[in-house]
């Protein structure tokens, strides 16, 4: 393999999907068994319509750039070019990308890492308000808006 320098790509990606599905298995566990979380170990429940259907997925991470969107096709290591429709233009490097094969048809989708903006002006005060039988709204800065009554009374009168 060191002799083919164009094909490294394939020694990288090899160990990619096992690695993934692994930190998934990983993560799901420490949810199951945490105090401080309220879920559940995943149960997998598959419908019987979708036991019939052909539904493969595999995720990997953009490792070295393997992964390319050009000329309207995405091209995945070990296999062909496929044609893909972007409903979005893609802004920055693409993190990870988790293919979807259902009935013959291909399917992505796209992570993204995008970095935060931080927050322009910061707020000094804060309000609360509360919805109140009396008044509509009654606010902590002292807003009241009164209820109105006289929508019920007209609406007797028609």
């Amino acid at each position: 393999m060191t002799r083919f320098q164009e094909y490294r790509f394939i020694t990288e990606y090899v160990a990619a999907p096992p690695h993934q599905d692994a930190r998934a298995l990983e993560t799901a566990a420490k949810n199951a068994f945490s105090n401080v979380r309220l879920q559940r170990f995943p149960k997998h429940k598959v419908s019987y319509k979708k036991k019939k259907l052909q539904n493969d997925s595999l995720r990997a991470g953009n490792m070295s750039n393997c992964i390319r969107i050009e000329n309207g096709a995405i091209s995945i290591p070990k296999v062909v070019l496929v044609p893909i429709v972007l409903h979005r233009g893609l802004e920055t490097k693409n993190k990870t990308v988790t293919f979807q094969i259902q009935t013959r048809k291909f399917g992505f989708s796209i992570t993204q890492e995008e970095e935060c903006k931080t927050a322009t002006q910061l707020l000094e005060k804060s309000s609360g308000f509360d919805i109140n039988s009396k008044q509509t709204v009654v606010g902590s800065n002292g807003f009241v808006a009164d209820n109105p009554k006289f929508l019920k009374q007209s609406k007797e009168k028609l």
